[in-house]
């Protein structure tokens, strides 16, 4: 319980030091927008008031919003079928996006059901009933580098044996060759060298003997 507490105490304090941020919202009256409300207490707790004075028109095809950031004074435009906002009865979603440092950079909105209710006039908007939810970004899983150059390395292109690029001749790279391939003749040579030092003993004992029968 205690840790709860502290994280969310942490978050305010965090959100004291940000800086909170205001987004204004707008719909259309005849061919001017006028403000509808507003939504207040980004990043922590958002809460979605609407203008006593922000009856606008509901025409035929798109009902159009305008989400202006106070802060920043960036401005989003999106639109959602009226005619899903005549079947939801004015009930509608503002999702909105922070990146890391949990300011504002997107806005999306959404009637709460995707049903249809046609209807061919103008007609004025009733009380919304609307919700505000928050997506906050997340650091995503960091590349181990190491294994990201070794899967380069093996993925990487390989050129045709005998050409480079550009087509033109190119030697094969040689083999790495053993021990015994590279000092095949030198082990050859120390055998023979070793079988002529054991040799001549005997040939001398043999000779001896045969000299020493024939003296006596």
């Amino acid at each position: 319980m205690n840790i709860i507490l502290l994280s969310v105490l942490l978050l305010f304090l965090v959100a004291l030091a940000q800086g909170e941020e205001t987004l204004t919202v707008y719909h259309k009256k005849g061919n001017d927008f006028l403000r509808r409300g507003t939504i207040d207490g980004l990043p922590l707790a958002p809460k979605y008031t609407a203008d006593p004075h922000g009856q606008g028109d509901l025409a035929p095809g798109l009902y159009q919003v305008k989400i202006k950031n106070e802060n920043t004074g960036s401005i989003t435009l999106t639109s959602i079928p009226s005619c899903q906002l005549i079947s939801s009865q004015f009930s509608d979603l503002f999702r909105i996006h922070l990146d890391q440092d949990n300011h504002v950079y997107e806005v999306d909105y959404f009637a709460t059901t995707s049903d249809c209710s046609p209807f061919s006039s103008t007609l004025p908007t009733k009380d919304f009933n609307t919700s505000v939810s928050v997506s906050r970004a997340h650091d995503g899983p960091k590349p181990v580098i190491g294994n990201f150059q070794q899967v380069n390395k093996k993925t990487a292109a390989k050129p045709v044996a005998g050409q480079d690029q550009e087509g033109e001749g190119m030697k094969e790279p040689e083999e790495e060759k053993s021990f015994f391939q590279k000092y095949w003749y030198l082990l050859l040579g120390a055998g023979f060298l070793l079988m002529s030092n054991l040799a001549p003993p005997e040939e001398q004992g043999n000779n001896g003997g045969n000299s020493n029968a024939r003296r006596s």
